[in-house]
């Protein structure tokens, strides 16, 4: 038991540990209150909706038409099974590894330029590009012409389709554009014929060349992340990446044919 005298020192001591947590509580407290004021305040971040064509490559025709090409066997199957209307046209070629490309046409007629658009879109993403093929052929039929039926006795593996009846053929040239495209603000993959170059704000021109995918992949995210300097570099980098330029890339190698930057209004 303390006498008088420890007691009033363990008394003292306690007062002198309360007084020093008090001031532990008030410090904290102003750091908290510091750390608020410099702390630069919290933006939502606006994610746009990513529409269903996105995960396939997709273009609009010059006259507005949507085209979606698969990228493997599983999305060829997909596209044709899930998104393809009796209307709707079906693009494919007669190499090997040719993508399932199909134009939403709603019933409406595409044009003569509309048409060989796709065609070059179809043929650049078959293994005619990987050949080192600068012209190929394609047909064009519609979606009700297209089926998973077989003939008796045959097998048709994923991926692959039976087509029946008249076929329209295009001969096309091979080539595509990668960059970003104007209205919608994402990266697309387009035939590049003149007229669709209108719809991009800067892109690459791609035909079959001597270039591995990795590099020319690179190649194209210096030139947008360039062109994106004096814009949003965060925005740029969203957009484009290297994963998203290499899924867009055709079969085999490439060459650049040229870059095509953003002039702005001022500068023409």
């Amino acid at each position: 038991m303390l006498n008088a005298k420890g007691r009033k020192k363990r008394a003292g001591v306690e007062r002198a540990i309360e007084g020093t947590k008090a001031k532990i509580r008030t410090e904290k407290e102003k750091e908290v209150r510091v750390e608020e004021e410099l702390m630069p305040e919290k933006k939502e971040v606006k994610r746009e909706k990513e529409e269903w064509y996105e995960r396939f490559r997709w273009f609009e025709t010059s006259d507005g038409f949507l085209v979606i090409g698969g990228k493997d066997a599983t999305t060829n199957e997909m596209l044709v099974k899930k998104y393809m209307d009796a209307s709707d046209l079906f693009f494919h070629t007669q190499a090997e590894g040719a993508p399932a490309v199909i134009a939403k046409t709603e019933g409406k007629e595409v044009s003569e330029a509309g048409l060989k658009e796709i065609a070059q879109f179809a043929a650049s993403y078959s293994n005619l590009w990987k050949y080192g093929f600068y012209e190929g052929e394609c047909y064009c039929v519609t979606g009700e012409q297209v089926s998973k039926t077989p003939p008796s006795g045959e097998y048709i593996k994923k991926g692959s389709f039976v087509v029946r009846g008249k076929r329209k053929y295009f001969k096309a040239a091979l080539g595509l554009c990668i960059g970003i495209e104007k209205d919608k603000n994402k990266l697309i993959a387009c035939p590049s014929l003149s007229h669709i170059k209108e719809d991009m704000r800067y892109f690459v021109e791609l035909e079959p060349g001597d270039m591995e995918k990795n590099a020319i992949s690179k190649e194209i995210l210096k030139f947008i992340s360039d062109s994106v300097k004096d814009e949003n570099k965060e925005e740029g980098r969203r957009i484009a990446t290297q994963d998203k330029i290499l899924s867009f890339l055709p079969p085999g190698k490439s060459r650049i044919k040229g870059f095509y930057p953003l002039i702005s209004e001022s500068a023409t």
